[in-house]
């Protein structure tokens, strides 16, 4: 290689780096415009706790006068109410003792700890004022009123959050997390929400984000000096490889690992199905541990959906006990069935109960070939009626659980099976269930589809501009899950779905 050669590629991958320091930079500053185009002059207030009897209750003010609000609706002293209080900064962060009053009737409302904070380290990243009043609806509704009478607006539901995601305290990730949080509804759904709070996705899509910057880069150098020894210089360096392994791979594995996160947060569902009266009412009230479901010796009592939710070792399971699957004319029960049939199509797993006192019949063997591509307990039930239990399936790869309802032999046994379907055997892959809403999903699978369809192409000698239009769509997709980029109505659409005051 001369030196005229050397020369050029040097040059050329300075003018790369040039390239990606400039993507970088543009990236962050977009990122800072958005984040600061938010109405100025509004603030919110709002009471931050349920409803109901308690020993707190907080109203929450957040915004340009919040603290000037607060200074007039509180005093120190309750023998002196002339006096203003004036927050500085030396009373940020810290509980003060006093009074809520009322000045236009000269009337306390409650005594109060208050807590002036001033911006932007708050929660919203504006002055925060907490008043912690008793927990008492009326009272807390007073002191809602008066905060409005002095200048606050109502604020919206999730207003908080999303006022801290604008102001570029939290990304959307962590957003959507606080609700998560709140309503998780297991310990392993609390701790997925809690890494996404402390910005674990946040970080790894953020690592992501960057690597695809570096791979746009490298295309539109190769744009820019097409005709320098016809991009050997890329080729040489095998960056299709570092593509797939930087890029492709984490985004497969978040994709991957959703499903189990998402099955964490919603819980898993459980379908309980076979023919009538082979008691699978009863399973659902053992394993429930309380008389849910109607019990009877007569086929068909079950017409209905009957649904329950337990917590088994961290993990909420969502039981579903059907209405028996058989042929029938009565059109009740054939509704029934319709809609033991959706339950089965929508369970992570199927319980499936035969009677182990008689034969297996034709209904049974149809209802396993319904079910059979499912993830399946079998459980034999009425095991207590027969001495010797021989019944197997010759379909089934193992044979069932031997259960009786009637005792609770064999209950703790379903138990332990449905854990173990659920469970994964390495848990350094947890690191991966870490995407825990469809939103959050489809996005990734759509960047992934984009960025797959961009290095397949450079591989195949695609033209580069084609390429970066993919991988500019890939980049796009990363953004609209950490909220970088998102359409006008999807902030209205997360946020409604939170309680107001938070």
């Amino acid at each position: 290689m001369s030196l005229t050669q050397i020369l050029a590629k040097k040059t050329v991958f300075v003018q790369a780096q040039v390239i990606i320091n400039a993507v970088v930079v543009i990236a962050k500053m977009e990122g800072e415009i958005k984040k600061n185009n938010i109405p100025e002059g509004d603030t919110i207030v709002a009471i931050a706790t349920p409803p109901g009897k308690g020993g707190i209750g907080i109203v929450r003010i957040s915004g340009v006068h919040a603290i000037d609000i607060a200074q007039e609706i509180f005093i120190k002293n309750r023998t002196n109410r002339d006096p203003k209080v004036s927050f500085g900064r030396k009373d940020s962060h810290r509980m003060i003792h006093g009074y809520i009053i009322n000045k236009h009737l000269n009337q306390i409302i409650d005594e109060v700890l208050i807590c002036p904070m001033v911006g932007p380290k708050t929660y919203t990243r504006e002055d925060v004022v907490e008043i912690h009043a008793h927990s008492n609806q009326g009272i807390l509704n007073d002191i809602l009123d008066i905060t409005l009478q002095e200048g606050a607006n109502m604020a919206q539901p999730g207003e908080f959050t999303k006022r801290a995601f604008l102001n570029g305290r939290i990304d959307l990730t962590q957003a959507e997390a606080v609700m998560d949080i709140i309503n998780a509804r297991c310990h392993k759904a609390r701790e997925i929400a809690a890494k996404q709070i402390t910005g674990e996705l946040k970080h790894l899509l953020h690592q992501i984000r960057e690597n695809i910057e570096q791979a746009m880069a490298v295309i539109e150098m190769g744009i820019d000096f097409i005709e320098v020894e016809n991009n050997d210089c890329l080729l040489e360096n095998n960056v299709s490889h570092q593509w797939r392994k930087n890029i492709l791979e984490p985004i497969t594995d978040l994709v991957n690992g959703s499903k189990t996160a998402i099955m964490y947060k919603e819980g898993v569902q459980v379908a309980i199905v076979g023919k009538p009266n082979v008691g699978k009412s009863s399973i659902l009230n053992r394993l429930i541990q309380k008389e849910r479901a109607i019990v009877s010796e007569y086929p068909g009592t079950t017409r209905d959906i009957v649904s329950e939710s337990i917590d088994i070792n961290g993990i909420i399971m969502n039981l579903v006990d059907t209405a028996g699957i058989h042929s029938t004319r009565n059109t009740i029960e054939k509704l029934g069935i319709i809609k033991s049939q959706e339950a089965i199509e929508k369970a992570d797993i199927v319980i499936f109960v035969t009677d182990s006192s008689r034969e297996n019949d034709e209904a049974d063997y149809k209802i396993y070939e319904l079910i059979k591509n499912k993830t399946i307990i079998w459980v034999q039930n009425k095991c207590d009626l027969v001495s010797s239990n021989t019944v197997t399936f010759d379909t089934f790869k193992n044979s069932g659980i031997k259960v009786s309802a009637l005792t609770g032999l064999g209950i703790e046994e379903i138990r332990n099976e449905m854990i173990k379907t659920v469970m994964l055997d390495d848990v350094s892959e947890q690191e991966n269930y870490l995407i825990s809403t469809l939103r959050q999903k489809k996005c990734l699978k759509d960047a992934c589809t984009y960025l797959s369809q961009a290095i397949t192409g450079y591989e195949n000698g695609i033209p580069l501009e084609l390429i970066a239009m993919d991988f500019k769509e890939g980049r796009q997709k990363i953004d609209e899950i950490t909220g970088n980029h998102y359409h006008g109505d999807l902030l209205d659409t997360i946020f409604s779905t939170f309680c107001v005051g938070k």
